[in-house]
């Protein structure tokens, strides 16, 4: 039986499907796409592919698109659209690109305009097929059609998947992608915390969860994140601070519920709280607000409070043995983390020590974590659980750290897996199978929907700008993009990182009835050789073929 069938009838259309790992170029350029190497899938799991469409017509043509699926699978198609990238990467590269050059790439998802989209000469279209099978779909044949025509012609594409015996699991990791609150209402000029931004916030958060995130980084203060030296973000503060008398301080922790009632209803139940000192060394506190009895708010600390200073240390004192309360009482013990600064250096290491030293007695035995990556943070016993870049973690791995996290953003430009735009799709999707290798316990990544130019210096329309002002390259700052009325919509890179923690899942799955050994020595055979930190790019093609074999594998376990 035919797995994939063509039947096209339509004098002006060209239709080929693609791999979800091709990534179509607007001309039609770029190497063959290859078809979906893998026809397998777990119940409770999403698949997908493309179809590409070029259109030898004189002018533009409008083509209706129909589904149809058997019950226990549901099937969305939308438009993989091209966005500009100025700036692909930094000067030194590798040859795991598909180019390095400016022009038109594929990322964002956008929805069909009343089941229809239009095609055009010398226009490659890319249309992205998922489909979603349901937990209590029955084993065996799933056959999906989806159906192109006009008023000149038909083309239909019949993909027949096999359901594997087996639900999905979720990954056993906790993943997070720094969540943006202000950017969000600053993009779409709302009120911070008004009903509009919890609408926004909420759909943001559900899209989040749906997409593998399980970890979500929570503004108790305006996150001292990539903010330049003396300027700040738009202010989401969740917890209310009043000051009745010099260094007496009222704390209202009314925002921070609604945000854990909010993020809860949207599948999200682990929360890491935002930094309580500044990026890069931990030398002052983050902007904090101070509620007034007339209403008005002022900037209490900031830039110009030392971290090491007694207000803000009689501050913290105050602050976060409440905080710990709160958590208690909402069941978050084992389900909140907290941070100090974000990626300190090795001459930052007294500073943060002094701040780590004042905060630990506070919030135990709630743990800290950090990214970094220099290794005397961990060596000095300073940093117990660090988050540690990509291209970092050999040493960590060689000292045996248990509960070691990993991450990578621009700085990972050179051989080690990311998702700039213009990397290849397998560049991306390799994650997963890094995170089993060297069994991470959690991912992070600091740009889920950072709509700002670098360090914050004013705002960016992500949907032309997504280099945040050639600070970082195209795509490293954000992975949904800014739909209309509050509606965020998918990357096609976030659908990547999504299937790169699915094929985690199934590893995990299929170790815990065959063992670890026996699933690396498979993932050996796939990649013929140890699966290391490095992406390289004969290795896209076999991640396609370590899903199915996994697939098969675990079908052969129940």
């Amino acid at each position: 039986m035919a797995r994939l069938k063509l039947t096209n009838q339509h004098p002006s259309l060209e239709v080929s499907l693609a791999s979800s790992l091709h990534k179509p170029r607007p001309d039609g350029s770029g190497p063959p796409a290859a078809v979906p190497g893998n026809l397998t899938v777990l119940r409770g799991e999403r698949w997908s592919c493309q179809l590409l469409l070029d259109w030898s017509g004189h002018m533009r043509q409008e083509l209706e698109v129909s589904t149809k699926a058997p019950d226990g699978a549901r099937v969305t198609v939308r438009t993989l659209d091209y966005v500009p990238v100025r700036f692909a990467t930094y000067g030194e590269s590798d040859d795991n690109y598909l180019s390095t050059a400016p022009g038109l790439y594929p990322d964002p998802l956008l929805p069909l305009e009343n089941s229809r989209v239009f095609v055009a000469p010398h226009y490659r279209v890319a249309l992205w097929v998922d489909v979603e099978v349901d937990a209590d779909c029955p084993a065996g044949d799933l056959p999906v059609e989806i159906a192109l025509h006009s008023d000149e012609g038909r083309a239909t594409a019949t993909v027949t998947l096999e359901v594997m015996p087996v639900t999905a699991t979720a990954p056993d990791i906790l993943h997070t992608e720094w969540f943006h609150a202000d950017t969000i209402a600053d993009y779409y000029g709302c009120e911070v915390f008004s009903e509009e931004h919890w609408q926004a916030l909420e759909a943001y958060m559900e899209l989040a969860a749906r997409r593998s995130i399980n970890l979500l980084l929570t503004p108790l203060f305006t996150p001292p994140l990539d903010t330049a030296v003396g300027h700040e973000r738009t202010t989401v503060q969740l917890i209310g601070v009043r000051e009745p008398a010099p260094g007496r301080w009222e704390f209202n922790f009314d925002g921070l519920e609604r945000w854990v009632t909010t993020a809860r209803r949207a599948g999200i139940e682990n929360f890491e709280l935002c930094h309580l000192f500044t990026q890069w060394g931990a030398a002052h506190a983050p902007k904090v607000m101070v509620t007034h009895p007339d209403g008005s708010q002022t900037r209490r600390f900031g830039w110009e409070t030392d971290a090491g200073g007694d207000d803000w240390r009689s501050f913290l004192t105050a602050f976060l043995p409440q905080l710990v309360a709160l958590l208690d009482a909402h069941g978050l013990r084992g389900r909140a983390i907290f941070h100090i600064s974000d990626e300190p250096r090795l001459e930052h290491l007294p500073a943060y020590q002094a701040a780590r030293d004042l905060v630990v007695p506070l919030v135990e035995p709630y743990p800290i974590m950090d990214a970094l990556s220099d290794f005397a943070f961990y060596q000095q016993g300073i940093v117990k659980q660090p988050v540690v870049a990509s291209d970092h973690v050999r040493s960590f791995l060689e000292a045996g750290v248990e509960g070691l996290w990993t991450y990578f953003c621009c700085a990972q430009h050179v051989a080690v897996a990311n998702r700039f735009i213009a990397m290849p799709s397998g560049r991306a999707r390799i994650l997963g199978a890094q995170l089993f290798r060297y069994n991470f316990a959690g991912f992070l990544h600091w740009g889920f929907n950072f709509y700002n130019r670098q360090y914050s210096l004013g705002r960016i329309d992500p949907w032309r700008v997504n280099d945040a002002g050639l600070g970082f390259p195209g795509g490293d700052a954000f992975v949904v993009y800014p739909g209309p009325d509050g509606t965020p919509y998918d990357s096609l890179r976030l659908l990547l990182t999504a299937d790169a923690f699915a094929d985690l899942a199934a590893l995990q799955q299929l170790a815990a009835h065959r063992g670890r050994d026996a699933v690396i020595a498979l993932m050996t055979d796939v990649f013929g050789a140890d699966l290391t930190m490095v992406a390289r790019p004969e290795d896209q093609d076999r991640l396609e073929i370590l899903r199915e074999r996994v697939n098969r594998e675990l079908a052969l376990c129940v």
